[in-house]
């Protein structure tokens, strides 16, 4: 699918931490994988949901990234739920990166600016196993589709798509969401959702917390 100059078409789609299996995402002191049985073959790859907002939230350490990528391992990425704050998938992308660039000074490490993306597409489906029905617009799988908007200051000057949606991209370019074929966002506000209902039903919830 080609870019327009008004529209640029990506899947977004992140993966919950629950889809992690045998990757821990944090503390370098645990084990990466379970101790196999001797002459066992593996014949699942090891996937792991790597939440870095959450990760710098409870200062639980810097997931191995470049490693795990060497060996194989599958990542996609993930909010973590209310540790993420924002539940923003643009910060989630660009920390991604930052963290591993700020760890080993090195400007070309992994993930790249391409590879994070797909992190947050293709390699979440992958790590949920369903890698044949969504994380990609692909001709038979489901409409899952976020429609960004690039004509905003924030995305001037362009020059790279991918680096403009991983590093540039925020929430309010988002226009339009579909979600298995529907239209769940339009022009940058959500259908069928009272927000106002959403937010005092969180309140609510706060404050059982707060008191229990």
């Amino acid at each position: 699918m080609k870019l327009s100059r008004r529209r640029v078409l990506a899947g977004l789609g992140g993966v919950p931490p629950a889809a992690a299996t045998g990757v821990p995402d944090g503390r370098r002191d645990r084990p990466a994988a379970p101790e196999e049985a001797p002459g066992s073959r593996r014949t699942t790859p090891l996937r792991g949901a790597h939440c870095p907002l959450s990760n710098m939230r409870l200062a639980s350490g810097i997931m191995p990234l470049p490693a795990l990528h060497r060996h194989g391992v599958r990542a996609g990425l993930g909010h973590d739920g209310g540790t993420n704050d924002t539940s923003d998938m643009f910060n989630v992308m660009k920390a991604a990166v930052g963290l591993q660039r700020a760890r080993h000074e090195d400007a070309g490490i992994h993930p790249t600016l391409p590879a994070v993306l797909r992190m947050a597409t293709l390699g979440g489906a992958e790590c949920l196993g369903m890698a044949d029905r969504i994380g990609s617009l692909t001709p038979g799988k489901r409409a899952d589709v976020v429609v960004l908007d690039p004509g905003t200051l924030n995305f001037a000057p362009r020059f790279d798509w991918t680096s403009q949606i991983v590093l540039n991209g925020q929430p309010p370019n988002v226009s339009e969401v579909y979600v298995d074929g529907h239209l769940r966002k339009s022009r940058g506000e959500l259908l069928h959702v009272d927000t106002a209902r959403v937010v005092r039903e969180a309140e609510r919830a706060a404050a059982r917390v707060r008191a229990a």
